[in-house]
């Protein structure tokens, strides 16, 4: 994308650190809930967000697609998974994980550009006392998103209970309880967000549902950041849509725009 304006080529770059920013908060608080596998994914986000934001820098033009990044990165985290134990040293780390993703991330780096993303990556220090996820943490992980259904049922049950919360939000305004609509819409919204990442991230092969856990966080954090919403009804559902869809960023906004039940 060379030849970006000034102004969009800036957008882009914060863009890619805020959501390295994001993401590595929200490994450390997945960490210190407990939560491994979350923790892991939302730390290989942030790395893969770095990695964009340096190339970008340095290159002004677009890396490649960072989602393909992320499913590079990811396959290299679920390949470790599979040989983990305890080795000479004890018993693996996530940090450990991560330590040998980043590596196999930078192998393919000159010199130059490794050392530079190598001095951005955020701390994985809260992972260093946390044994890394096994292959079966994983599969526990998903099989509690998708509350023990097939990521196809899941997302057609959440689809459908979107359209049915709709239907609550439009009796609520047409007697005039406005507010309740507004909540109920607010509700529909989410369980579309909740079957859009699922439905997409099967799609590309993400059978272990880390960019769901990202996307996820990065959405949320764009609607949080909102200090307050407009009285009226179509006012207040195009904000928290508008949430959504920046949080996500354009591409992935625009599409999960496409499945959310009109209002």
């Amino acid at each position: 994308m060379q030849g970006v304006d000034k102004d969009t080529a800036e957008e882009f770059f914060g863009r890619l650190v805020s959501s390295a920013q994001i993401l590595s908060d929200a490994s450390r608080d997945y960490a210190r809930d407990g939560e491994p596998v979350s923790s892991v994914a939302c730390a290989l986000g942030a790395d893969v967000a770095t990695l964009g934001s340096v190339v970008w820098e340095r290159l002004n033009i677009a890396p490649r697609s960072p989602q393909r990044q992320f499913f590079e990165a990811a396959s290299a985290v679920m390949a470790s998974l599979g040989g983990l134990g305890s080795g000479p040293g004890g018993t693996v780390t996530a940090a450990d994980v991560l330590t040998a993703t980043r590596a196999r991330l930078a192998a393919s780096f000159d010199a130059s550009l490794a050392d530079d993303v190598a001095t951005r990556w955020p701390g994985i220090e809260h992972l260093g006392g946390m044994p890394a996820p096994t292959q079966d943490d994983v599969d526990a992980d998903v099989l509690r998103r998708l509350e023990g259904l097939r990521p196809g049922a899941f997302v057609e049950a959440r689809r459908a209970a979107a359209l049915s919360a709709m239907r609550v939000a439009q009796d609520s305004r047409i007697r005039g309880e406005i507010p309740e609509a507004i909540q109920a819409a607010y509700e529909s919204d989410y369980l579309s967000l909740e079957a859009y990442l699922v439905e997409s991230a099967t799609a590309a092969g993400d059978a272990a549902l880390f960019t769901v856990t990202t996307r996820w966080v990065l959405a949320t954090h764009s609607l949080s950041a909102l200090t307050g919403l407009p009285p009226g009804f179509p006012e207040a559902v195009a904000c928290i849509r508008d949430a959504l869809v920046d949080g996500l960023g354009d591409a992935d906004g625009t599409r999960l725009r496409s499945t959310l039940v009109p209002a």
